[in-house]
Parts: C-alpha cells; structure tokens; sequence
C-alpha cells in the first residue's frame, strides 16, 4: 500500500516539533505547493487548448520569462510602429460587430469591398444602425474596420478567438486541488520520503534544510532545474516555470523592469467587456429601431 507521506509527516508537525515559527514555515510551503498544482493546471488547460491564439493577443514571453530581454529605445520604437497595425481585442470585437451588422442589415444596399474601401461609407452605415447615438463608439468602431481592412476583404471571423476564451474562462474558474494530492502531486516521492525520515529521527536542522530550496526554487527560483532528467530532482511535475511567473501569466503583474504585463485573465475581462457593451449597443440600437417605425 503507497504510502501518505504527506498525512505522516503532518501527524508529527502537529505535534509541533519545530516550534511555532518552523512548524508554520513548513506548513506554508506545503499551501504554496498546493497553488503551485493549481496555477500550472491553469496554465497547462490554457497553454495546450489555447495557446497560439492567445499569443496575438498577450505576450507569453514577457509574462513568462525569467528575464526580459533589453532592448534599445530604437529598437522598442520600431516594434511599436509595427504593432499599429495589429488589432488588439476589442478592436477585433469592434470588427465582428461590424461585420455582423453590416450582413443583417446592410449586405443588399451596399457592396461589401466598395464599404471597406470607403471610410465614409463606413460611418453612414454606423450613423444609421445607431440613428445618429453612440458617436463614440461609432468612432471606434469606424477606426478598427479600416484598421482591419486596409489589406484585405475578407471578413473577420473571430471562432478560434471566442472558442480560447471559453477555455480561458474554464481553467480560471478550476476549483483549487486539496493540499494533500497537490504536495504529493508537486514534491517527488523521494523528497517526501527524505522528509518525514528527517522528522521521524528528530533531525530538524536537515529537514528544514529540505524545506528552504524546495521552497526558494518553487516560488521564484530555477524551477525547472529539480524537475526530472536533471541531476537534483525536487519535484515531479516538469514545468519550466516557477510559481511567480506562472500566476504573472495568469493573473498579471510587472516584468523585472517596472513595466506592467497583462495577464490572461486581464484579457478574458477585457473581452467580457466589450463583448457584453456591444451586445448592449445591439439591444439600444434595436430599441431606437422599433421606436422610430411607432412614430
């Protein structure tokens, strides 16, 4: 029968062999072991569902990487010059909205090419859908489309877009594992078995020697280094990722240089958003509509 090194050593800590300071040390790592498993389950749904078309809209590497990478003020320019061009996502929902519009409404007055290539045209069939309301958002939405279709006619479809943030939504409501299945799920069993053997022989110098680079290198440390194939394994989930840069990723946070970096659920709530205030536009603009043919 497998062992429960977990409940074995939590047995002997509550007999608070440590002291209180020590005893409450170990049992916060073991927490951080549990949002360890948590995050990178998050992370893991995401990354593998979602991944690449996330990637047009957020900045892994930034979120990720232990270092970002410096570059020159020229070089920062000329990355921003080129990201005028892509839209980000509310731009994108302004587009679909748009597109949608423009197909219930508008497909059999006006040709499709001749709309896009006219930002004028653009405008009239905003100015009508909104019966002259809502000039702000029209303004928006006016700047996204001609944004969006200076290079090409095609129409938007945002599927992959919608089907990742339904993903997105999914892995940031998982419930959080119990601490007993996420410890023996995150530490190797050769490290739990170390540890209680430790405590069982009252050697508490070498068990908190265990517990301090296990914790260092789960929270923000190397990680990936004491993952299996590598000479000194601490844990077995392999991951390149420590715990603060995964829930950066997820959650958000500042790079190492001040700068804020979004994470996915920033996205997800921008996307709500805009999605629920245009899903209001259409409900006003309907409202206008059926108002108008009363009078």
């Amino acid at each position: 029968m497998k062992r429960n090194y977990y409940k074995e050593i939590m047995d002997i800590l509550s007999e608070n062999p440590l002291g209180e300071e020590y005893r409450n040390t170990s049992i916060k790592f073991f927490k951080v072991c549990q949002e360890y498993d948590w995050y990178h389950t998050m992370y893991q749904n995401i990354s593998s569902n979602a991944g690449k078309v996330l990637q047009n809209y957020i900045e892994e590497e930034n979120c990720l990487a232990k270092r970002r990478r410096k570059k020159k003020r020229e070089q920062n320019q000329e990355m921003n010059r080129a990201e005028k061009t892509r839209l980000d996502v509310e731009e994108k929902l302004y587009v679909e909205f748009f597109t949608e519009i423009y197909s219930e409404f508008y497909g059999n007055d006006y040709n499709w090419n001749n709309v896009v290539d006219c930002e004028d045209k653009v405008a009239e069939i905003l100015g009508d859908y909104f019966h002259g309301t809502q000039p702000g958002y029209a303004k928006s939405i006016q700047k996204a489309v001609m944004k969006a279709y200076q290079s090409s006619y095609r129409k938007v479809d945002l599927g992959n877009l919608h089907n990742a943030m339904r993903i997105v939504e999914e892995s940031l409501h998982m419930p959080m594992p119990r601490i007993e299945s996420s410890v023996e799920k995150v530490i190797s069993g050769e490290m739990l078995e170390s540890m209680l053997f430790c405590l069982e022989r009252g050697d508490i110098v070498q068990f908190l020697f265990h517990v301090a680079p296990m914790a260092r290198a789960l929270t923000d440390g190397a990680y990936h280094k004491y993952t299996p194939n590598n000479n000194s394994v601490f844990f077995n989930v392999a991951c390149d990722y420590n715990l603060k840069q995964l829930k950066k990723y997820i959650r958000g946070g500042e790079d190492e240089e001040g700068y804020a970096v979004e994470g996915v659920e920033g996205l997800f709530e921008r996307y709500t958003q805009t999605r629920n205030e245009l899903l209001g536009l259409r409900g006003m603009a309907l409202h206008a509509t059926q108002h108008s043919s009363q009078s």
